[in-house]
């Protein structure tokens, strides 16, 4: 959404599970998949083996698909999952729209009971771990990894990527984050271990905020190509915030309203921010002071042009804190907006000229 974030490798590794999906609801077309045998045909042992353990939630619920007597149904919802898996290489066409969409009986109502099994693959990876002698991967994936190394690859972010505050915390426990479907699996459910699809962010905007709001028409009806992601298309460098009366999310002229609307449709930004702006008044303000006192310590005097030379270093200092430091993106704004509404006033506070 905001900050851009760098993939994990261990959620790219779950492109095996989505293989797994597909060769699954492939084979369930014409073979039952309770029949252990079915499975060690394609699979190796280690697959088949997780597959059983788990078999109540990833292999039971295809038996309706496989007896299901209408082909031409079953093979539109393979068609369908095949075809929405690949959103993610479509981001900019405007035309692109998702073919499996259950709570609207698409491709047909059996694609609801087929919907709830992709996102059983989801809680039990989460939740049991996907093993590492499934995926290949050097360790078993599950949301803790996720998290963990989500923080890794993205050194220097230590900010959640939508609303700029508290992120993930390591605790006694582990690590206290949220994994978000940017895309809600409960209304795109072929996107439940997708790996675009999948990315850590703070409770409060997930769990308290978003929930299962659908970003492709909650308030605003937008094209997929409409949107904010953090992996393909981040928001940060190419909007700023408007400081009034009504906080807002603009840009340039660039992108279209509905499409910048996303920030308080989903998530509630930037009101938000607009809540703490005392709080963003009294840090700028404090590092104006700071910022002119240590002039002043030095024997500098901090005349009308000293002082728009410390006003441009600290709005440097707060762009480059931006991903590294809570509320610093929202904070520089409002900075900025004091800097071009108020620069009279502070000119007078501090330096008394």
């Amino acid at each position: 959404m905001l900050h851009p974030v760098n993939r994990p490798d261990c959620i790219d590794a779950l492109w095996l599970a989505v293989y797994i999906q597909e060769e699954l609801l492939k084979l369930s077309l014409t073979l039952d998949l309770s029949d252990i045998r079915n499975l060690n045909s394609i699979f190796g042992t280690d697959t088949v083996s997780w597959l059983w353990k788990y078999k109540q939630k990833l292999i039971d619920p295809l038996k309706g698909f496989y007896s299901h007597t209408n082909s031409a149904e079953k093979n539109d919802i393979l068609t369908a999952f095949r075809h929405d898996i690949n959103y993610y290489k479509q981001y900019s066409d405007r035309t692109f729209t998702f073919y499996l969409q259950p709570k609207a009986n698409l491709p047909s109502p059996l694609a609801a009971q087929v919907g709830g099994w992709f996102e059983n693959f989801y809680d039990v990876i989460t939740q049991k771990g996907f093993p590492a002698s499934v995926s290949g991967y050097r360790c078993n994936i599950n949301a803790q990894v996720i998290n963990a190394e989500t923080l890794s690859k993205n050194d220097g972010l230590y900010v959640c990527p939508v609303c700029d505050g508290t992120w993930m915390e390591r605790t006694s426990t582990g690590i206290l984050g949220s994994i978000d479907h940017f895309l809600p699996r409960s209304i795109y459910p072929a996107l439940s271990v997708h790996p675009y699809n999948l990315l850590p962010i703070c409770t409060t905007c997930n769990e308290k905020i978003k929930k299962d709001n659908d970003p492709l028409t909650y308030l605003h009806q937008r094209k997929l190509s409409e949107t904010f992601h953090s992996y393909i298309q981040p928001a940060r460098d190419s909007v700023q915030v408007q400081i009034g009366s009504s906080w807002a999310i603009v840009d340039k002229g660039v992108y279209p309203q509905n499409q910048l609307l996303i920030f308080p449709d989903i998530f509630d930004l930037p009101g938000r921010w607009q809540q703490d702006a005392d709080e963003f008044d009294r840090s700028v303000r404090r590092r104006i002071r700071d910022s002119v006192d240590a002039k002043k310590d030095e024997g500098q005097d901090v005349d009308h042009n000293a002082f728009d030379r410390i006003l441009l270093r600290l709005d440097q200092r707060l762009y480059e804190e931006w991903g590294g430091m809570g509320n610093s993106y929202p904070a520089t704004w409002y900075f900025r907006w004091l800097c071009q509404n108020k620069k009279s006033d502070l000119l007078h506070e501090y330096t008394n000229g």
